[in-house]
């Protein structure tokens, strides 16, 4: 495999576990608060509240972009940051 595309191919796995934020870098694991405090508040935010129940969750999901033709879509669970898919439009 020539280098460029394994570079590329690292590059791109990195994308689906990790966005940028100016020179921050958001990852798997991080806070909702961290988040918010690194990339400013999402272009559209959806809020599943828990129920009362015991081992009810919260999910929340928060869309960011276009940056630069890409729209990065994050899943939270409990205010953690558990899931970035990104994508790079057509």
């Amino acid at each position: 495999m020539p280098r460029y595309a394994m570079i590329a191919l690292l590059l791109f796995a990195c994308d689906a576990q990790a966005m940028r934020c100016g020179s921050d870098l958001v990852t798997e694991g991080d806070l909702t608060v961290d988040v918010a405090r690194k990339c400013g508040p999402p272009a559209s935010k959806r809020v599943s509240p828990a129920a009362d129940a015991p081992g009810a969750v919260n999910v929340e999901r928060w869309v960011y972009g276009p940056e630069h033709g890409a729209r990065y879509y994050l899943r939270f669970i409990n205010d953690t940051l558990v899931e970035i898919d990104v994508d790079a439009g057509p």
